[in-house]
Parts: C-alpha cells; structure tokens; sequence
C-alpha cells in the first residue's frame, strides 16, 4: 500500500481551490451570462429567450410576475367574486329621491320594490340593476368591500384596507369665478363631510350644513343658498379643514 506525501495532498488542494476561485470571478464578470454544464447540457442566463437551455435573471423574473395577475386577482376568481364599478353608499329610495346626482354617481338602494339594486345616474339617465350572485365593489364613503349573497339577500361586508388619516388645511383666495360659482373644489377628498371646517381668514368659523355644505364626490365647498351666501367676495380667503385617507 503506498502513502500519499501530506505535502502532496496540502499542494493539490491549494491549485484546486485558486482554480474554483478564478472559475467563479469568470462566471460572474461575463456580462450578465452565466454558464453551467448539467450532463452535457450548457444553461445560460438570458432575459431574451424561453429556449430549454435557458435561465432568465431574478429581475427579469420579477418583471414577468408583475404583468401577470396578482394573487390577490386569483383568490378572488377562485372564489366567484365579480367585480363592478364601485358605489358611493347605501342609500334608501327616499334618500336617492331627494339627490341632484352627478353623470356616473352610483348607490345601493337599502328599501322598497329596488331593495339592494344598484341605481346609477349617467349622461341623464337613471337606471337600477338587480345584483347577481358574487357581485362585488367598494364603497367610497367607508373604502370597505361588499359581495351579493342571494341566499341572504345582503351585500356582505368582506373587509377593506385599514389606512390612516392624515389632516389638510388648505386657503383659497376667492375669485371673481368662485364668487358666481358660490363654490371651491379641495385638493383631496374629505373621509367625513361632516367633519370638514370652514372659517374666513379674519372672520369666525362658519357652521358646516348651515353656512356651507360639501360634496364629498366632487370634493366641493357650496355656499349657494346657505350661510355664507352673499357675503363672500372676491379676495376673501376660506381656510378649509378636513381628513383625507393618507
């Protein structure tokens, strides 16, 4: 039986580790192609083939995920959901009856022969849709989700994303064009009509549904036959106080 020579072995083990060293430094300096043969078979990395031999870069994986339907988008198919446009509130017929609805304004109607219909105002025209089963749509005035269940004849809450508020001040020096208008638009939309605040710089606070109103689905401040009517002129300023979603 022969005896390897220790310093033999300590020599060989040396070359073998530089020469496994300088093979990686080549595969990971040749511009973005890495080769590895498997039984025979050289793999490449390239973004631009879907050839057998071919492997893409985590980037480019990433890229493909993102133009392919969301997890979120599957659970829902598999589930039955049908998504529609969303509404801004549940309202009852006499509530719907008393509106001056904008051309795309959307409700669920909560009573009556049109109990959990979908009534829309668009282009002048009114109409009210029966729900199917797995409807599905958002509602504006809380950002929660609702799916039709005939059984129970309700739409039920399935949940919403929890965000934050975030307050806004913002100063509109009145023109000429707001003073005939008797309105200004804000920035963002207000979580609560009700919360939103309205003094004039210099002035007092002004009493919100006595001297203005707000439409959250335009996001305006009227004064137009309120309080504030008449009063105003142009180079008043109106500090407006409201919370958004953040």
């Amino acid at each position: 039986m022969s005896i390897i020579d220790g310093r033999f072995v300590k020599k060989n083990a040396e070359t073998l580790k530089t020469n496994a060293s300088k093979e990686v430094e080549v595969k990971i300096k040749s511009g973005g192609v890495m080769q590895k043969t498997v039984d025979g078979l050289e793999v490449k990395v390239n973004d631009t083939t879907t050839a057998a031999d071919n492997l893409w870069s985590s980037s480019k994986v990433s890229n493909e995920l993102s133009q392919k339907a969301s997890i979120t988008y599957v659970d829902n198919a598999i589930a039955g959901l049908k998504w529609k446009e969303p509404a801004i509130d549940f309202k009852t017929q006499a509530e719907i009856n008393l509106l001056t609805p904008l051309s795309g304004d959307r409700y669920i109607v909560t009573d009556g022969v049109n109990q959990n219909y979908i009534y829309q105002y668009k282009d002048g025209v009114t109409t009210y849709t029966p729900p199917e089963d797995g409807w599905t749509l958002v509602l504006k005035s809380n950002d929660r989700t609702y799916t039709y269940d005939p059984t129970t004849t309700t739409w039920l809450d399935i949940g919403g994303i929890a965000q934050s508020e975030q307050d806004v001040v913002e100063e509109f020096t009145l023109t000429a064009q707001n003073i005939t208008d008797k309105k200004v638009t804000m920035t963002y939309t207000p979580v609560n009509a009700s919360y939103v605040k309205l003094d004039v710089v210099g002035g007092c606070a002004q009493d919100n549904g006595a001297d203005f109103s707000v439409n959250t689905a335009t996001k305006e401040v009227s004064w137009s036959g309120l309080g504030l009517d008449v009063l105003l002129e142009a180079g008043d300023v109106l500090r407006i106080s409201y919370s958004k979603l953040a």
